[in-house]
């Protein structure tokens, strides 16, 4: 229900990527934490903190990103993006990119979906999660060139592999925000060396 509610509450506002990203990730936010708040027993959804899958989140984030994201501008090169003619500050990019969108789809995808679904063994607990982590891309960029909205969504998969092996490994979801934050500001850096 949270991830329907979710794309609802951005198709809202879908003339203006800025709004729309807004009100879809703060709906999934303050819903899994609805939901996790009346079950009451926020550390089984992994709210708890594992320094030591956190600090493995910098370095494992970065070496998977950094390339993604340079093969990705490339290809974005000459294709027409969902986000041309939105330009993100540097303030917006940060609020959204790297502080809401991290906990609000790590809070949803690896606390409240990934938790019980690794009852039925990792491989589902894992799969399950990053998958439709991975498909939710498509709707900001389903406008997006074919070839760019590919590799999006396979590096969108691939941050969901991560995020997902980073949560059933540690029993938290704060190495997945650190990796999901990080992973979004490779993309950040790597836009603004490319510029």
């Amino acid at each position: 229900m949270v991830f329907i509610a979710g794309g609802v509450f951005g198709s809202l506002f879908s003339r203006n990527p800025k709004r729309s990203g807004m009100a879809t990730q703060l709906t999934f936010l303050f819903g899994s934490l609805t939901v996790i708040y009346f079950d009451g027993n926020f550390a089984g959804f992994g709210f708890l903190f594992n320094p030591w899958y956190t600090l493995v989140s910098i370095p494992l984030s970065l070496i998977l990103a950094i390339p993604l994201f340079h093969i990705a501008l490339r290809m974005a090169e000459g294709a027409e993006t969902v986000l041309d003619g939105y330009e993100f500050t540097d303030f917006e990019y940060a609020l959204l990119f790297l502080i809401i969108a991290p906990i609000g789809e790590e809070v949803l995808f690896r606390g409240l979906l990934e938790s019980p679904l690794l009852a039925y063994g990792i491989a589902i607990g894992i799969a399950v999660p990053a998958v439709l982590f991975a498909v939710i891309h498509i709707i900001p960029f389903k406008n997006s060139a074919p070839i760019f909205l590919g590799w999006i969504l396979l590096s969108a998969l691939i941050l969901g592999i991560l995020t997902s092996v980073l949560r059933a490994l540690s029993d938290s979801i704060v190495p997945a925000i650190f990796a999901h934050s990080l992973f979004n500001l490779s993309g950040r850096i790597a836009e603004r060396f490319k510029l």
